[in-house]
């Protein structure tokens, strides 16, 4: 037998259950190993998509994309869009796209700037930006690979404090 919410208050307590089973599937320690291995390739997105919008607000219409399915979506039928509007559209796409990488850079940067003086911080960068594997680490930093790993695992539970907040903390 299925239940029913009754009042609003019944269907909150649903909705965040439903929503700790959702988290459960991806843990805080997996999502943040995947953002650190995402950063490296967001600095250069941001990159090539600041790049892509200075040329575009540049040339304006004549710098457009061609066949770009993003503005696609925004016309209706039978209607026309000037090739000043489809630049205008896609300058707003841009700079949505750039923001929002920046948004999680940052986000990065932050956390990893709290963790910066500890003895073994520079794993995460070995590991997540570099793509070491544990043994090239343990031989650069003159330790063993069990150590090496359980200071990673130390060091992206406390980032993971710092991106998810309580929520990494009960995993």
């Amino acid at each position: 037998m299925e239940f029913i919410p009754k009042t609003m208050r019944d269907a909150e307590i649903i909705n965040k259950e439903s929503v700790k089973k959702r988290n459960k599937s991806k843990p805080c320690y997996s999502q943040t190993e995947m953002r650190l291995r995402a950063y490296p390739l967001l600095m250069e997105r941001i990159t090539e998509s600041s790049e892509l919008l200075s040329e575009l607000e540049e040339l304006g219409a004549m710098g457009l994309r061609q066949h770009s399915k993003s503005y696609v979506r925004m016309i209706k039928p039978s209607q026309r869009i000037s090739p000043d509007e489809m630049a205008e559209y896609q300058i707003k796409q841009l700079k949505a796209q750039i923001a929002a990488d920046k948004f999680e850079t940052d986000k990065i940067e932050e956390a990893l700037q709290k963790i910066e003086d500890d003895t073994y911080a520079p794993i995460i960068e070995y590991k997540y930006f570099d793509e070491m594997s544990d043994n090239e680490i343990s031989e650069k930093m003159c330790c063993d690979p069990s150590t090496i790993r359980r200071h990673k695992v130390r060091l992206v539970k406390k980032i993971a404090i710092m991106l998810y907040g309580v929520d990494a903390l009960y995993e």
